[in-house]
């Protein structure tokens, strides 16, 4: 990435580059009301920090992944949810996201009715 004022901008392309999307240029015009990535299939927008709270408790559960299952190659998923929210938010990285997009391994198949081991 290049200086840090251009770090974002350098989000956006990698972002853009990975989905097969395309980086929105807005120039100085900030309130426009598009995000910054365009893709046919998601609603890409871009935050570059120097911190994120989200940030150090995804690399605390890669850490803890690694630990807990050597070599079983799992997927690490943050679920983070704010109080009064409705549903929930999943932190992922965007390689893996992409291999799950892309993989029918990944088919995720919920529980009908109550979970009662998680009650």
């Amino acid at each position: 990435m290049g200086k840090q004022s251009d770090a974002w901008k350098d989000l956006e392309r990698v972002v853009a580059k990975k989905l097969g999307g395309k980086r929105v240029i807005r120039g100085d015009d900030f309130s426009q009301s598009r995000l910054d990535v365009e893709c046919d299939k998601w609603a890409v927008d871009c935050k570059w920090r120097t911190n994120l709270a989200t940030v150090k408790w995804y690399k605390k559960l890669c850490k803890d992944n690694d630990k807990i299952y050597p070599g079983e190659n799992k997927i690490p998923i943050l679920v983070i949810k704010e109080k009064g929210m409705r549903g929930e938010l999943v932190v992922i990285s965007l390689d893996d996201f992409i291999r799950v997009v892309n993989s029918p391994e990944y088919v995720i198949k919920p529980h009908q009715g109550k979970d009662e081991e998680n009650e």
